[in-house]
C-alpha cells in the first residue's frame, strides 16, 4: 500500500490530475481496486485531488491561453472524468465571455482565412454557432 501511495504522489507531482486519471493510472500499475479507492479517499482528504479546482484551472487555461470554446473545453473535461454538474457550476462561477474570445480568434486568423473558413475554424475550436457568427460579423463591421 505504501508503494502504491508513493506511485500516486509521484504521478500527482508532475501536474494536477483528476480522480479518474489517478484511478486509471493506479489500475494500469496493477494496484488492487480496494487499495485504489482507499488511496484516492486519503489523497482527497489531504487536498491532493480536487476535481472542482482542476476544472477551474483547466477552463481558465483553455479559454484564455489556448482560446478554445466552451464545447471543446467541456468535451475535454468529460474525457478527464469531470462530472456534468461540476462543469456547469464551474462555468457558471467563472462567467467567461466566450464572445470576446471568439473575436480574438477571428482577429488572429483574419489574414489567412475567408469568413467561411473562419466560421469552420471557430466551430472546430468549440465555439457555439452564435459565438462564431458574432465574431465574424464584428470583424466585418470593423473592416468596413
Amino acid at each position: 500500500m505504501k508503494k502504491a501511495i508513493g506511485k500516486a504522489l509521484r504521478y500527482l507531482s508532475y501536474r494536477a490530475r483528476t480522480e479518474l486519471e489517478l484511478k486509471n493510472y493506479l489500475d494500469k500499475k496493477g494496484v488492487p481496486q480496494r487499495d485504489i479507492e482507499e488511496i484516492i479517499s486519503e489523497l482527497k482528504n489531504y487536498g491532493y485531488i480536487n476535481d472542482d479546482e482542476y476544472a477551474t484551472q483547466f477552463i481558465n487555461y483553455q479559454a484564455f491561453t489556448k482560446l478554445k470554446g466552451p464545447q471543446k473545453i467541456k468535451f475535454e473535461l468529460t474525457k478527464r472524468g469531470i462530472s456534468r454538474e461540476t462543469m456547469d457550476s464551474v462555468f457558471e462561477s467563472l462567467e467567461i465571455d466566450f464572445l470576446e474570445i471568439a473575436k480574438k480568434v477571428t482577429v488572429k486568423k483574419k489574414s489567412t482565412k475567408t469568413a467561411q473558413q473562419l466560421y469552420g475554424h471557430l466551430i472546430r475550436r468549440g465555439f457555439y454557432h452564435n459565438h462564431a457568427m458574432y465574431a465574424i460579423k464584428a470583424l466585418e463591421k470593423e473592416e468596413g
